[in-house]
């Protein structure tokens, strides 16, 4: 029975420990813990060979007495010291377990001190929560002696650790004891940063070799992917050699098979527009190296045109070169991307400027946020400058610029778009002019919702500058309401020229409203031409004097002679008939009615009044002033005092009539003009 334990079975090899060490034992008869220390015995007389196995020495350690002892070298209550064995198995602990069996009692096989131990490490320092009792400890550990498969254990409870070390610590030893500590900290670091360099380099070792083989395996799948991505490897010496050249990158430059790959033969490819700057790029990377990514173009032998994206990294060269020492990067074919963005770039183009030419903005706003995007033509539409004023692209700030009394017409749109799914308004802004004033503009909003999901809704809209249609609609009304107006002043004026007409003759009454009739048409339609902004006073003359006005064998019968004065709608209708009957008058009765009779007109502005004279000469003697006044003269005064407020001066003169029309200017006049003789 004896044979067949532990210590027979360790120490009977001629390969043998200098002495073993048991597990704990509990005796059956006297339920005492113990543990064995046993040497092999030889050359005892009995017999044997030297050398042979004759059988064990043991002594045994009750752990009763054993565990007392080792209590009695503690210094601290929290002190624990033990013996275990090189396995893990707690031999000897100056703190009885409760929970634990002495004989179960181990270190746990993922235990550091168990590690340190089976590396055979003499002495090692741990610190961990103890996987015997659960108390997180410091401990050290030693081999005792040199070949026994036992190390001596001392623990103590960190917590005790640093309340022993604020209780004892003082201030004339602070500084001795702050150091101690610190040396010890950075030896305990030293030995874990030892200890973890060596795993991190074993580790590293382990994946360094992965990864090498790995790479190896991925090369071939690498060349297949830059090659299916039209990605092409490259490398450059200093002296622009490329190394390791595929048959693809010549193929990208299309340089001959029996042509060297070097920097002049692929700088001879570039082309001309480009190649400046590709020549400025290498002399940078020269100089700094680094990281570099470009686009350029490159022409082939036929004529076509090739775009390139290089990128890679580059070492710098020695002072003065012209080249980097080395570049190492790829090449990739982009010539069906640009040509995908040069469309895009041209669709954008085109509908910037029809937007433009249409006066029509696009935009975007998450509904209830102030986050808003606005297209560059929105930009354009307020006045405002899309590199500089993106602070103003927020809901908030684009309803700062809406006329103050539309916002809530606005606000009442963009809410029904919300609940509706569309809606449409016009409202009008502050746009800013170029200047930094305003004006105002009228805009037209159209806009639909979506949604998003996640409860998100988007709001999409067009906003048209309807500005000039607006204007043109007030105009339009404006001008409704003149012409309605202008129509009552003419049937005004028709309604006085019958009242004031002779009814005695038929045919005089005819000729004479003909006439009157004539000369408001002649008003109306030089009034029509101005669109009723008025008409030149020398027009309206000329319109009445015709006939008087060609050359003939002595020269014009009626001279005109007077400044640029623009008449109102209103006065030139009431100058014209009175100009009408002065005319006729002259025609009857005064200068206009024998050939060597003579009719000038002539006018200026002074005093705040419009002072046309109308002179004639030549005509029949005037003996004195007719004894009572005719009809066209009732009809002039009528007409200048009663519908211009002014008044019209009658002078008979031998030679022919003066007549003297003054006018104030506000009655007639569009605008004043500058006053002279």
């Amino acid at each position: 029975m004896l044979a067949a334990r532990e210590f027979n079975q360790a120490l009977r090899p001629d390969e043998r420990p200098w002495a073993h060490i048991s597990p704990v034992y509990v005796g059956r008869d006297t339920g005492r813990a113990f543990f064995a220390v046993t040497r092999r015995r030889e050359g005892s007389g009995n017999g044997l060979p030297p050398g042979a196995y004759d059988g064990v020495i043991n002594a045994s350690m009750f752990l009763d007495r054993v565990n007392p002892t080792l209590a009695a070298l503690a210094t601290d209550p929290s002190d624990v010291i033990s013996l275990v064995r090189s396995d893990g198995r707690l031999l000897a602990r100056s703190a009885e377990l409760a929970s634990v069996p002495p004989d179960a009692a181990t270190l746990g096989a993922g235990s550091p001190m168990t590690a340190a131990m089976a590396r055979g490490e003499e002495r090692a320092t741990i610190s961990r929560r103890s996987s015997v009792d659960g108390v997180e400890r410091v401990a050290a550990l030693r081999r005792v002696g040199v070949d026994w498969p036992v190390y001596a254990v001392a623990a103590r409870a960190r917590s005790a650790i640093v309340s022993g070390w604020r209780k004892a610590m003082a201030p004339q030893a602070a500084l001795a004891m702050a150091a101690t500590l610190l040396l010890l900290g950075l030896s305990h670091a030293v030995l874990r940063r030892e200890r973890r360099l060596a795993d991190a380099n074993l580790d590293l070792e382990r994946r360094v070799a992965e990864r090498t083989q790995a790479l190896a395996a991925s090369e071939a799948k690498l060349r297949r992917a830059q090659d299916a991505a039209g990605a092409v490897a490259f490398e450059v010496s200093a002296v622009g050699l490329a190394t390791d050249v595929p048959d693809v990158f010549r193929a990208l430059y299309a340089i001959p098979p029996g042509r060297s790959v070097d920097y002049a033969a692929v700088l001879a490819r570039v082309h001309p527009d480009d190649r400046a700057r590709f020549e400025a790029d290498h002399r940078q990377l020269a100089r700094s190296g680094g990281r570099f990514r470009s686009e350029f173009r490159v022409v082939l032998p036929d004529g076509s045109v090739r775009w390139l994206l290089t990128s890679g990294e580059a070492e710098p060269g020695p002072p003065g070169a012209a080249l980097p020492s080395r570049i190492v990067g790829v090449n990739i074919d982009v010539t069906a991307r640009k040509a995908v963005e040069d469309a895009l770039l041209e669709s954008e183009h085109f509908l910037q400027l029809a937007q433009q030419a249409a006066g029509v903005a696009a935009w975007s706003w998450t509904v209830g946020t102030d986050r808003v995007t606005w297209s560059r033509s929105m930009f354009e539409l307020l006045g405002l400058d899309p590199d500089t004023d993106t602070k103003a692209m927020t809901y908030d700030g684009f309803m700062a610029m809406v006329v103050a009394e539309d916002r809530d017409s606005l606000t009442r749109g963009l809410e029904a778009c919300s609940r509706d799914g569309s809606a449409s308004v016009e409202f009008r802004i502050n746009r800013r002019t170029p200047c930094g004033g305003h004006e105002e503009r009228w805009l037209l909003c159209r806009a639909s919702v979506r949604d998003q999901g996640a409860g998100s809704r988007v709001m999409f809209g067009i906003d048209i500058d309807i500005t000039e249609r607006r204007r043109a609609e007030e105009r339009q009304e404006l001008l409704l309401r003149e012409v309605d107006h202008r129509a009552k002043n003419a049937l005004a004026v028709v309604k006085a020229a019958l009242r004031l007409t002779p009814k005695e003759d038929a045919r005089s009454f005819s000729d004479a409203i003909e006439g009157r009739i004539d000369a408001l048409a002649r008003a109306q339609s030089l009034l029509a031409e101005t669109r009723w902004g008025g008409t030149d006073l020398r027009k309206l003359l000329e319109g009445s004097l015709a006939p008087f006005l060609i050359d003939g064998t002595d020269g014009p019968r009626a001279l005109l002679d007077g400044p640029e004065v623009k008449l109102s709608g209103s006065a030139t209708q009431s100058l014209s008939m009175a100009i009408h009957e002065l005319a006729t008058n002259a025609t009857k009765y005064g200068a206009l009615s024998c050939p060597s009779g003579q009719l000038a007109v002539t006018w200026h502005v002074a005093g705040g009044e419009l002072r046309l004279l109308w002179r004639e000469s030549g005509g029949p003697r005037i003996e004195a002033a007719p004894g009572k006044r005719g009809f066209g003269s009732r009809v002039v005064d009528s007409t200048i005092r009663n519908q211009l407020g002014g008044r019209a001066k009658w002078q008979w003169d031998a030679d022919g009539l003066a007549v003297h029309l003054l006018v104030p200017v506000g009655r007639v006049l569009t605008r004043e003009p500058a006053t002279g003789l």
